[in-house]
């Protein structure tokens, strides 16, 4: 009976462990209306970002700004604003070298977005974006997603209430099983 208690103990445990949050990321659209960059969509989802090791030289900037004003993670991005246009076949020879030159290039269009993936941290506040010129042009509030803070009701406060009571129920059920024990021995 006590390696059914033990096994249980250990199962009880393991599903805890288990129970740790999983990967989540932030995904958040951005969308870039003749210059004007906004939030489209910000989701908290599972997932893995990007490692990100190359980065652009130039570009929008991607801030995660903690609770305390830290910054916690920060990368570069392109926001393209042109049309990408592949030439004609007739600009072209058979052996695929270019014999014609277009007479345009192309146009700024009126709007694009992009999709970003953002690593999750449990005590961010902002996530800010600074154009090209290190000018902020948006600050998206994320404390809502915060398990930091006195006003989520996911702060750290509840995980060890959740995990306290956790490991009563465990006492008990291991209290149950010792008592089935003892008097099934009598």
């Amino acid at each position: 009976m006590k390696i059914i208690g033990l096994v249980l103990a250990v199962i009880l445990i393991l599903s805890l462990c288990s129970a740790q949050e999983t990967n989540l990321v932030y995904s958040i659209t951005l969308s870039n209306a003749n210059g004007t960059i906004s939030e489209t969509g910000l989701t908290l989802i599972d997932g893995t970002a990007p490692d990100r090791l190359a980065q652009p030289d130039g570009g929008y900037e991607l801030q995660v700004i903690s609770i305390s004003n830290e910054t916690l993670y920060s990368f570069r991005f392109i926001l393209d604003s042109t049309v990408q246009v592949s030439a004609p076949r007739d600009m072209f020879d058979e052996n695929g070298n270019q014999i014609k030159f277009p007479v345009t290039t192309p146009n700024n269009i009126a709007s694009s977005s992009i999709t970003l993936v953002v690593p999750y941290f449990k005590n961010a506040k902002f996530i800010n974006i600074y154009n090209p010129a290190g000018e902020s042009v948006l600050s998206i509030d994320v404390s809502s997603y915060s398990k930091q803070g006195a006003n989520n009701p996911l702060s750290d406060v509840g995980v060890w209430i959740g995990i306290i009571i956790f490991f009563i129920l465990a006492a008990l059920i291991l209290f149950v099983l010792f008592i089935m024990n003892k008097r099934r021995k009598q």
